[in-house]
């Protein structure tokens, strides 16, 4: 099986993202833009937690 690093640089731009969908942007910005609500939550989230399992019960 071919490792991630043996391919060329032009073959690595194809492996971005897991999808091509509209859902998964390759532009950083747009990602951001996307996700901005979940990754607010997620800091909230984090930044009530006392420990990390609580971190994970949380958000369970």
């Amino acid at each position: 099986m071919q490792k991630f690093k043996d391919y060329t640089p032009e073959e690595r731009c194809n492996y971005i993202t897991l999808s091509t969908w509209e859902y998964y942007p390759d532009i950083l910005k747009d990602a951001c833009r996307l996700y901005s609500p979940a990754l607010e939550m997620f800091s909230t989230i984090i930044h009530s937690s006392e420990s990390s399992t609580a971190l994970f019960q949380n958000i369970s």
